[in-house]
């Protein structure tokens, strides 16, 4: 029943092709294809997207003190502080500063820092 009430849409909004004889069922493959295209962009780009942001937020709500993070412009450092929607880390000699929490794109494995000295 919803396949007719589909097809009793798409023939009002294209009555022109119908008008110059042509068979439903090509109007309605033509009619379909925009369709199948949005449908596959999002498939192949939008909800990969989502995915990751997912996983990114994930990750930046279980950071903890002492775990070695690169932030989005990236800065690498060792986190000594959080409060709530901020972030102090250590990037070295004792030079700290406060990101947002957002802005911390991964989480390094321990020791990455003590290779790079």
């Amino acid at each position: 029943m919803r396949l007719r009430h589909i097809f009793l849409y798409l023939t009002t909004l294209y009555p022109s092709a119908y008008a110059a004889g042509q068979d439903n069922i090509e109007g309605l493959f033509w009619n379909l294809i925009p369709l199948g295209l949005l449908g596959a962009f999002y498939i192949f780009f939008i909800r990969p997207q989502q995915k990751e942001e997912e996983q990114i937020k994930q990750m930046q709500n279980q950071l903890e003190v002492k775990t070695e993070i690169m932030t989005q412009f990236g800065v690498i450092g060792i986190i000594v502080a959080l409060k709530n929607e901020w972030v102090k880390i250590n990037v070295g000699n004792d030079h700290c500063f406060w990101i947002q929490r957002k802005k911390v794109r991964s989480i390094l494995p321990k020791g990455t820092l003590s290779e790079l000295k």
